[in-house]
């Protein structure tokens, strides 16, 4: 998976989106932001996507 393109595709277009993001999900998951921050592309894709599917349940 290209880097940039799955930031793109997110929707992150700025380090300030990811760091508020890493944040959220950091909150969500009972994590550290950078523990949020270390996991491989696909499982923060992974995470992302469970995460909007909790929120949009709210």
């Amino acid at each position: 998976m290209d880097d940039l393109q799955f930031f793109c595709d997110a929707g992150i277009v700025s380090l300030q989106q990811l760091t508020e993001l890493a944040y959220d999900m950091a909150y969500l998951w009972r994590m550290t932001p950078p523990q949020v921050m270390a996991h491989t592309l696909d499982e923060f894709s992974e995470l992302l996507n469970q995460a909007h599917r909790i929120w949009d349940k709210g």
